[in-house]
């Protein structure tokens, strides 16, 4: 590695805190002793590497941590990344991904909310309020947040719709008022929100988590699946009243019920599991 190249990696990495630098080093120097010191990378270098973590038995968070390097190696080098993580890394099995308990959820808010960082109370309040996925989060930027309006635009990952919420009170000035600079490793983020919260991560316990919980606890408290489905902006809502006869006719409700997105987040955070916790 050239010293421009070192000197542009040590800049990237400056704010990162020591355990973050030394994994992204640590898997930087096994990227480069398997794909060997070029000018420049290509998907395949990057696919083969993970494909060889894969078969050594590496978790999906690790793969994808290796992968988060690979990117800032790149970045360093100046040179674009035609792939996303979501292009390489493992798929998760339905089954394979935990609901994270409410009790737990809550001392995740607690903890952030004294001692995390400005960027772990955005992240954690962007997951908690609305769901978020891991690559929803990730594409966040200032343009997207409606400050006059009190508004966030989330663009959706699958197909879903155009996601426009309403910020709540107990975290606005969290969300308008972040200052977005520079990126993030959310996967180490939510680790580290663990660890400051003194939770025990079960195996594959990830972002999605604390968004199967939020939905869980939604419908628990007697919001509508309906509801549910518009709150989260899904296309439509078949993936929540699939236990309904294919011929019941209250199904084409479903097909037309569409409520202002306004009074749908109005309803939700009326019985939100989460949001109080933020106060």
């Amino acid at each position: 590695m050239n010293e421009k190249i070192a000197e542009n990696l040590g800049l990237l990495l400056k704010n990162r805190s020591s355990d973050t630098k030394r994994a992204y080093l640590f898997f930087i120097k096994r990227f480069l002793t398997f794909a060997g010191l070029k000018e420049s990378f290509d998907e395949f270098d990057i696919r083969k590497f993970c494909a060889l973590l894969e078969k050594e038995g590496k978790s999906r968070s690790y793969i994808n941590s290796a992968f988060s390097a690979i990117k800032m190696l790149l970045r360093a080098k100046k040179q674009p990344l035609m792939i996303s993580s979501r292009d390489i890394l493992p798929k998760l099995k339905e089954t394979e991904q935990p609901t994270m308990a409410s009790d737990n959820v809550r001392k995740l808010i607690k903890a952030v909310r004294e001692q995390g960082s400005q960027k772990e109370r955005f992240y954690l309040a962007l997951s908690t309020i609305y769901g978020l996925r891991q690559g929803e989060m990730e594409i966040a930027s200032k343009k997207d947040i409606d400050i006059n309006n009190g508004t966030i635009l989330v663009h959706t990952e699958k197909g879903g719709r155009v996601r426009k919420h309403l910020i709540p009170e107990p975290v606005f000035h969290i969300i308008a008022g972040f200052s977005f600079d520079g990126g993030s490793d959310l996967n180490m983020m939510f680790k580290r929100i663990c660890s400051l919260a003194t939770v025990k991560r079960r195996p594959k316990e990830v972002w999605h988590s604390p968004r199967r919980r939020l939905i869980t606890e939604l419908i628990t408290r007697g919001v509508k699946r309906e509801e549910v489905a518009n709150f989260m902006r899904w296309k439509n809502t078949a993936g929540i009243t699939s236990y309904r006869n294919r011929n019941d006719p209250t199904a084409m409700v479903d097909k037309y019920y569409h409520p202002e997105d306004r009074a749908v987040d109005e309803e939700v955070f009326e019985k939100h599991p989460f949001l109080g916790s933020w106060q």
